[in-house]
């Protein structure tokens, strides 16, 4: 509700304001030190057989934490307690009706947002390798909660979205100097996308790429053809961002064809007639299980 979220706001105002910023300070034999001299070195994850100074290692090791914390949301998401949570959001008065605890389950799905974000925010301040407090400012992470909205905060790729999004943009408009007045329009054209499409960027996409997952032969094709230019990068016959591109390219013309292939295959009468012209037929039962995915339940 707006009140818990502003009562949150409120809360990382006050720590940007006053706890950030306290002095050197002493609980009995402990020493507490925040940011006393403007900044504090961070550094690396070690792990075996890491190298911490390499950046193409520390790639893989973010890139991995992440999946990691994906596969986490999609499990909570998919357990009892997600289910909890997708009660609560539609209906808190229902299921405080019902027994359900609401005060206990919001306390623990911040708790565990809040250890996701300690740990982002502990790889990031490695990156970085200095952390200050303007850093974790409210208004600093405010873009990044508004773009993980617009890519759809009820899936774990608006997340990558919103890291694409923040730091992608400034490094294209760097390198591709036409690119600069498309960023200059892209905040008004998310909010255009965002009221069309309440769920956000990464939901709609999934459901546009959809007909590749039944159409085999195109996405094998596809998949050839990207390692194809993953060849042809390797042996600098393309650069980087003509690659990025011919690899978007070839995903959207893979599934431009795969939807085609599907209106183009499938009967001009629309399920939602059968039963009411004519009776059910075996084909039709089959088509019904396909659009409502009861095949790959059964699998």
């Amino acid at each position: 509700g707006i009140y818990l979220a502003l009562a949150t706001a409120s809360f990382a105002v006050v720590l940007d304001a006053w706890l950030f910023n306290l002095p050197k300070f002493n609980i009995g034999p402990i020493d507490v030190k925040l940011f006393e001299l403007g900044t504090i070195p961070v550094s690396r994850l070690h792990i075996p057989f890491v190298d911490p100074s390499s950046e193409k290692a520390e790639l893989v090791v973010m890139a991995a934490v992440f999946c990691v914390c994906a596969l986490l949301v999609v499990a909570v998401r998919r357990s009892y307690f997600g289910e909890r949570l997708l009660a609560m959001k539609d209906s808190p008065a229902a299921c405080a009706t019902l027994g359900l605890n609401i005060r206990r389950t919001k306390l623990l799905v911040f708790s565990l947002s809040a250890a996701m974000a300690g740990v982002g925010g502990a790889l990031y301040g490695a990156t970085l390798g200095t952390v200050s407090p303007d850093r974790f400012s409210f208004f600093e992470s405010l873009p990044l909660l508004l773009l993980a909205v617009v890519g759809g905060i009820g899936s774990a790729g608006g997340a990558i979205f919103a890291g694409l999004v923040l730091y992608g943009i400034p490094l294209v408009s760097a390198s591709i100097v036409w690119f600069a007045n498309i960023g200059r329009v892209l905040p008004g054209a998310m909010g255009i996308g965002l009221g069309k499409n309440p769920n956000g960027v990464v939901p709609d996409v999934a459901e546009r790429l959809s007909p590749l997952r039944r159409a085999t032969a195109i996405l094998a094709v596809m998949l050839l053809a990207i390692v194809g230019l993953v060849i042809a990068a390797k042996l600098e016959i393309l650069e980087n961002w003509t690659f990025a591109f011919a690899v978007g390219g070839v995903i959207v013309l893979a599934s431009a064809i795969a939807d085609r292939k599907r209106l183009i295959g499938e009967d001009e009468e629309s399920l939602e007639w059968v039963g009411i012209e004519r009776p059910f037929t075996a084909d039709d039962v089959r088509r019904f299980d396909a659009e409502l995915g009861l095949e790959r339940a059964r699998t």
